[in-house]
């Protein structure tokens, strides 16, 4: 849908309502830099990005930019506004509301929040953003473009699922008890079945418990166990003692120092703050949610980033997927604390038995008291919660010597004790192989469901790239042919989008002197890989060329030579002939030259006054830059500049006459034949128009003697009055004459009937161009 006009009101640099009336057809907006040219610009991407600029994305703009977007001396009672009126009649207004949100209103025809920024829009800054990006960003940045957004997130759901089933079925750390498991079965029974363990179950249940009738395995282990448990009870104090001493010896101290230090090392790699904290708050995320009703846009809780309401559980599964792998590390740690704890408790336990009073009492008279002191005093419930490496330290300082003198004292076992403890741990182990059976079912069915969702995902991320391959390698014609026209030789080709190795990954490649290159940053110099941001964008522009949708370009030529500058629009004239263009510029040369080039009825020509204060705000130039009224502007106070104002429109008009002619000049060394000035072209202009200069009389052409005396009345003052404006004094009525006199032989070259300039159309015969009517002719095959 083509804009009618685009009016702000104390928005940006606007003060009182300032309105781009474009009537649905394409313009050029001239402004020196500071002018206000942008506002307009900021006014579209305010609207297609839901009220919010990227470029006042940092933390001085406040939380809804609030300190950026109005006017920064908008009055009391004023309100910020931008209306954007479309060619169909309606018209969309948005502005700030009094809490600093963002409203919208009207156009419910036109759904121009929909429209995709990075086809509609291009700015000076995002020229050469995209090229510079890492390939995964790029990706980010074309999928929505591809129309590949929605199989993204999808995918990205599957991964997330994937995790979070994992998570919650405790798979990998099932898996290690299963593991864990395995090997001990191995040390207690050796290489033997499942039935081989049970039949030696069945026989110790029997002989243990003769009265019972037959249960099933895990009760018998149940009972063998308390049978051992209540023969180890019944011996003496001695018996009693070694077994303290044993539990004490095999709390497991050592491991679970080793295991928080190893999670440790692992969050320590992270450049993440606050990981515990922030990991809770993920968790908690969802009831968050729950209470966001009225808020449009809210803080994460989590990471700080402002976050839509709609897209907050999207943003909070992301956080999680980024931070999975610092989740598993934290898990492993208050695991491992956990374990610690337990341990602690279980030596303090030990060492407060009444069978190791007498030792205890001894001991407390040796190196060990300090330990002793120690561990009577500690908590163990404080290591489920913190575990500095001071904390360890202490742990292995005092807790290890007390478990390295519990396994001195439990090195010889009284027979029957080690009789009892060996046939009790047995009966455990089969409990624990038995009872695993269980385990390994829920792993199985976890794993499978895993596998799954995988394959899904798989399956999502192979359509991605096939349809991605497919999109890009369309996009990558496109953006090849683009290229060869703002770059006629061939030191750099085969310009193209590729997938590289890997998911979630675009990059750019090209053949530069005929080696091949993995990315323009190698090789190309600023000024190419800006060409190149611009073909990316055009190609991309044109793959939505169904939607009647305009394309603003934010001067995008600022560091192109001229030649690239000129190459540029004639690439939007061929490629987009149908849609609306919107150009910003503060290039003075290139808005003259546009001013000659383009049809004057499909296109129009506006310019800004420079910036002055933001009260009085944006203001439209009632003159052009590079016209005759601008130069009659300066005959009161500077005749003598209005004159080389006229002199300078002539020198930069003739070149690309003289060129749209085919003006036929001598060969001149290096850059001097770019160099001829206005008086040199124009005379070599009006010396072929007497043979290929026509004019239709009564329907047929003839030599147009009038407007060849006019561009040679032009030439033999560009001659004497402006050459003597630029070295002496000229008086305001010849600067005057001077100026009427180059006027009136450029509006010769252009057609009164249809107003076309006489080169805008091909006429059949190779050897002359015209204007659309045929009025006016030059046959440059006479020249």
């Amino acid at each position: 849908m083509r804009l009618d006009s685009i009016e702000l009101a104390w928005f940006r640099g606007a003060a009182d309502p300032v309105k781009l009336d474009l009537g649905g057809r394409s313009c050029v907006v001239f402004g020196k830099n500071g002018a206000g040219k942008s506002s307009f610009v900021d006014g579209v991407e305010f609207v297609l990005k839901d009220g919010k600029l990227q470029q006042l994305a940092h933390e001085y703009s406040g939380r809804y930019q609030e300190k950026g977007l109005p006017n920064t001396k908008r009055p009391k009672g004023k309100t910020t506004q931008i209306q954007i009126a479309f060619k169909n009649g309606e018209v969309l207004t948005a502005g700030i509301k009094t809490n600093n949100l963002p409203e919208m209103s009207g156009a419910n025809g036109v759904d121009m929040p929909s429209w995709d920024y990075g086809r509609t829009v291009l700015r000076q800054t995002d020229v050469t953003a995209f090229i510079e990006e890492a390939k995964g960003r790029k990706y980010s940045a074309l999928l929505p473009l591809l129309g590949l957004h929605e199989f993204e997130v999808a995918a990205e759901n599957l991964r997330q699922l994937h995790r979070e089933l994992e998570k919650q079925a405790k798979v990998q750390f099932k898996r290690g008890q299963l593991a864990t498991l395995a090997q001990k079965r191995r040390t207690v029974f050796g290489v033997v079945d499942d039935t081989s363990i049970a039949s030696e179950i069945m026989a110790t249940y029997q002989a243990e418990c003769p009265k019972d009738t037959a249960k099933e395995i895990m009760k018998q282990c149940d009972e063998v166990i308390a049978s051992f448990d209540a023969k180890l009870a019944s011996l003496s104090d001695r018996h009693r003692r070694y077994s303290v001493f044993k539990s004490i010896a095999e709390a497991g101290v050592t491991n679970g120092v080793s295991g928080i230090r190893s999670a440790n090392a692992k969050l320590a790699e992270s450049s993440e703050t606050l990981i515990a904290e922030r990991l809770a708050v993920l968790d908690a995320a969802a009831d968050f949610r729950e209470g966001l009703t009225t808020e449009k846009e809210v803080d994460c809780p989590a990471c700080g980033t402002k976050v839509l309401t709609a897209d907050f559980a999207q943003h909070i599964v992301a956080e999680q997927g980024r931070l999975a792998v610092l989740t598993e590390a934290f898990d492993e740690r208050k695991s491992a604390m956990s374990d610690l704890s337990s341990s602690i408790r279980r030596v303090k336990e030990g060492l407060g038995s009444p069978f190791l009073k007498a030792w205890i009492e001894e001991s407390n008279k040796g190196a060990l008291k300090q330990h002793l002191e120690w561990i009577e005093s500690c908590n163990p419930d404080d290591f489920r919660e913190k575990a500095e490496e001071v904390k360890l330290q202490e742990v292995e300082e005092n807790c290890q010597p007390l478990v390295e003198a519990a396994k001195t004292e439990s090195a010889q076992a009284p027979d029957e004790v080690t009789t009892l403890n060996t046939a009790k741990e047995r009966a455990e182990t089969a409990k624990q192989v038995f009872a695993s059976t269980a385990v390994l079912a829920e792993v199985a069915n976890a794993e499978a469901i895993i596998g799954y969702v995988e394959a899904l995902e798989a399956s999502v991320r192979d359509q991605i790239r096939a349809r991605s391959q497919s999109a890009i390698d369309g996009i990558s014609g496109d953006i090849k042919a683009i290229w060869n026209v703002l770059h006629p030789a061939k030191a750099i080709t085969d310009v193209k989008l590729y997938l590289p190795q890997g998911d979630k990954a675009i990059d750019i490649g090209l053949t530069f002197y005929g080696t091949e290159q993995a990315s323009p940053r190698l090789t190309l110099s600023e000024g190419y890989r800006h060409c190149l941001g611009l073909c990316i964008f055009f190609a991309l522009a044109k793959s939505e060329a169904k939607a009647d949708r305009p394309i603003i370009l934010d001067d995008v030529v600022i560091s192109l030579d001229k030649e690239h500058r000129g190459m540029v629009f004639n690439v939007l004239k061929d490629l987009f002939p149908d849609r609306q263009i919107i150009v910003f510029t503060h290039d003075r040369d290139w808005f003259t030259d546009l001013r000659q080039q383009l049809d004057r009825s499909l296109w129009s020509f506006k310019a800004l006054l420079p910036y002055e204060k933001p009260e009085l705000g944006i203001r439209w130039a009632t003159e052009l830059p590079g016209s005759f009224e601008e130069a009659e502007a300066k005959l009161s106070s500077d005749p003598r500049g209005a004159a080389n104002f006229a002199r300078s429109i002539m020198d930069g008009s003739m070149p690309m006459i003289a060129e749209k002619l085919q003006v036929r000049m001598p060969y001149l060394r290096g850059e001097h034949n770019d160099r001829r000035g206005g008086h040199v072209l124009l005379s070599q202009v009006a010396g072929n128009g007497k043979k290929c200069f026509q004019k239709k009389v009564s329907g047929a052409p003839q030599p147009f003697s009038e407007g060849v005396k006019a561009l040679e009345d032009a030439d033999k003052l560009l001659v004497t009055w402006a050459n003597r404006a630029s070295h002496d004094d000229i008086e305001p009525a010849e600067a005057k004459q001077l100026i009427d006199t180059c006027r009136k032989a450029l509006a010769q070259l252009r057609c009164t009937t249809c107003g076309k300039d006489v080169w805008f159309s091909e006429a059949t015969s190779p050897e002359w161009v015209q204007c659309t009517c045929g009025n006016l002719r030059w046959r440059y095959g006479k020249s």
